[in-house]
């Protein structure tokens, strides 16, 4: 990858990154997480990646009510509960 391009992706993947640490954060409430915030986040990173919404509602033809429902889900059992 082309330097220039690296160091401009690099500040959207670290704002991306302290995102979902702070969304692990909110969702963690007075319950708590099912596993470490740094992991939460992670699982957050790639679940809310837009690459992922893309692959299911472009190539599998997900309308958006179902995506949501499934990434709703995903984050209860791997993040939540």
């Amino acid at each position: 990858r082309a330097p220039v391009l690296q160091d401009r992706r690099d500040p959207l993947k670290a704002a991306r990154r302290q995102e979902m640490t702070s969304a692990a954060t909110v969702l963690a409430g007075p319950q708590g997480l099912r596993v470490a915030p740094e992991e939460a986040a992670a699982k957050l990173y790639v679940l809310y990646s837009p690459q992922v919404a893309d692959m299911l509602m472009r190539d599998y033809r997900w309308p958006p009510e179902q995506y949501e429902r499934w990434l709703a889900r995903m984050i209860l059992h791997t993040v939540i509960q």
